[in-house]
C-alpha cells in the first residue's frame, strides 16, 4: 500500500509540475512577443 500512496503522490507532483510548465511557457511566449518592441 505504501508504494501505491507514493505513486499517487508522484502523479500529483507531476501534475503540479506540468501546470507550472504551462504557466512558464505562457510567460515565455509573452516575453518573446514583447522582445521585438524592447529590442527596437
Amino acid at each position: 500500500m505504501a508504494i501505491h500512496v507514493e505513486h499517487v503522490g508522484v502523479l500529483e507532483r507531476a501534475r503540479e509540475v506540468s501546470r507550472l510548465e504551462d504557466i512558464i511557457t505562457e510567460d515565455n511566449e509573452d516575453i518573446e512577443a514583447e522582445m521585438p518592441k524592447n529590442g527596437g
